[in-house]
């Protein structure tokens, strides 16, 4: 399984989760370790552009990491239709949170695919660096992303 995520050129080779757990997401609290990422790389450039908002300073020195996660990882997903009504939301839910906490401290799985908002019958993964598993994610390449200047906003 391939997986992508779009980041800071300083901060896309760290695969700790040390960003979840500063600043939480729409699937965890800050003090929890996690690994966000999108099963296409299309998706992870939707999912940066819609987190940070299409500012040209959010724009620049981005990189994009190609990870490959090993076939037969145990992987959970939860299902659109188990989702609360609300749970495309801004911000997010608190009740996602606590799926995403409760998933990560169960260890249940190494990914969790859930629903992305963004894009229809998508999903973005997330990937819990401390479950026994992780040494079956890596990091393939990195390479610089150049966002197309028409995502710019306009003056």
């Amino acid at each position: 399984m391939n997986a992508y995520r779009i980041g800071k050129n300083e901060y896309i080779k760290d695969l700790s989760g040390e960003g979840g757990r500063l600043y939480g997401g729409r699937w965890n609290y800050p003090e929890y370790r996690v690994l966000y990422a999108s099963e296409s790389l299309a998706l992870a450039i939707l999912e940066y552009i819609t987190k940070t908002g299409v500012v040209e300073t959010e724009l620049k020195d981005l990189s994009i990491a190609y990870l490959e996660i090993e076939d037969g990882v145990s992987i959970s997903e939860i299902k659109i239709e188990c989702l609360p009504e609300n749970w495309n939301n801004y911000p997010a839910p608190e009740n996602l949170k606590r799926l995403g906490i409760d998933w990560l401290i169960s260890a249940k799985s190494l990914i969790l695919k859930v629903p992305a908002i963004s894009v229809p019958d998508s999903f973005n993964i997330l990937i819990n660096p401390l479950h026994p598993e992780f040494k079956k994610v890596s990091l393939l390449k990195v390479s610089e992303y150049q966002p197309d200047v028409r995502l710019r906003k306009k003056e």
